[in-house]
């Protein structure tokens, strides 16, 4: 039995269009995640993402997601293949430990 048929995942495309709106996407786009599992309280976040958009799908690689099924979808610009990007929210407070650890590590700055 795989994660999506164990778990509630839900695909979230309007905090990823508005984190690829703005300059600070990837800034937005943790942002969001944070949002969608800590207030909203959400297993998992699966995102689809137009192949040919790599920058949105270059967030979804910085902020720990992964593909999980490639297919063809209609999209603004037509049918186009689609990749399913998704992170658990276990995935994503793993990856911002991690985060928040090394940069604990670093120490605190001199000037």
């Amino acid at each position: 039995m795989g994660l999506a048929n164990t778990t509630r995942l839900l695909e979230c495309s309007i905090c990823l269009k508005l984190a690829e709106t703005f300059s600070v996407w990837s800034c937005l786009s943790r942002y969001c995640h944070d949002y969608w599992f800590d207030v909203l309280g959400f297993p998992g976040l699966r995102a689809p993402k137009v192949v040919v958009n790599t920058a949105s799908r270059r967030i979804s690689e910085k902020t720990g997601m992964r593909v999980i099924a490639v297919e063809e979808r209609d999209s603004v610009s037509g049918r186009l293949l689609t990749e399913v990007w998704e992170i658990t929210a276990q995935e994503w407070r793993e990856q911002r430990s991690k985060k928040a650890s090394r940069t604990q590590s670093r120490g605190p700055i001199d000037t």
